[in-house]
C-alpha cells in the first residue's frame, strides 16, 4: 500500500501520474503482513514489491508520433555479478517536432545493482558506475 500512497500524492500534486485510489478497492487489494515468509501463500490479492533487482527505463523526448509505434523499446538486458547492459531500439517513422510528453519504456531486471552500458540502434553508451559492484 506504499506504492499506491506515493501514486496518489504524485498524481495530486503533479497530474503527472493518472492514478485514483478506487482501483485499489475495485481490485480488492489489502496490504500484506510487513513481515513475509518465503514460499507462504498469503491467498490474497496484492502489490507485491520486489527488492532483489532495479527497474531500468529507457525515456525518449522525439516529439509526437504520427502512427501508433512506441518510439522506443527495450529488447533485450543483460546482467553478471549484478552489473548489467541495457539494449534498445528506435523505431523509425515521422515524429512531428512539437513539445510533447517524453515516451518512457520500463523493465525490471532481477539481480541488477548498476547499468554499465546502455546500447540504442547502433550508438552505444558506457557509464560509470558510482557504486562498487563486487
Amino acid at each position: 500500500m506504499d506504492l499506491a500512497d506515493y501514486f496518489d500524492e504524485i498524481a495530486r500534486k503533479t497530474k503527472h501520474v493518472q492514478f485514483n485510489r478506487s482501483v485499489i478497492k475495485e481490485l480488492k487489494i489489502k496490504p500484506l503482513p510487513r513481515k513475509l515468509d518465503a514460499g507462504r501463500d498469503y491467498e490474497a490479492n496484492g502489490i507485491y514489491l520486489i527488492s532483489s533487482g532495479m527497474v531500468v527505463g529507457i525515456l525518449a523526448h522525439v516529439g509526437e508520433a504520427s502512427g501508433r509505434e512506441w518510439p522506443v523499446k527495450i529488447t533485450a538486458v543483460r546482467t553478471r555479478s549484478g552489473v548489467g547492459w541495457l539494449e534498445a531500439a528506435f523505431t523509425p517513422g515521422l515524429y512531428y517536432p512539437l513539445k510533447t510528453a517524453g515516451y518512457l519504456e520500463f523493465a525490471y531486471v532481477p539481480g541488477l545493482r548498476s547499468v554499465c552500458m546502455i546500447r540504442v540502434g547502433h550508438r552505444t553508451f558506457i557509464i560509470r558506475s558510482p557504486m562498487p559492484v563486487y
